[in-house]
């Protein structure tokens, strides 16, 4: 697989992650308004700042950062 090919699938499977991330949050805050984010990001066992940063798109979700979201949220 070239390089282009992968680098473009990862960045699909980051945005997938990312999206899948706000819709969880969102819904849980729809249950409960006082859900937060930090709540949020000890339920994924990630540093809140880290979480805040992946959210507003500062910083790139590594390859392992994703597999490892994805198994937290039962993400097949």
């Amino acid at each position: 697989m070239n390089l282009e090919v992968k680098e473009f699938k990862n960045s699909q499977s980051e945005l997938f992650v990312i999206n899948y991330l706000k819709k969880e949050f969102l819904g849980k805050i729809k249950k409960n308004p006082n859900y937060s984010l930090r709540a949020f990001a000890n339920f994924l066992k990630i540093d809140q700042s880290y979480l805040t940063k992946v959210m507003r798109g500062k910083i790139k979700l590594s390859q392992k950062m994703v597999l490892h979201l994805c198994s937290t949220l039962n993400i097949k």
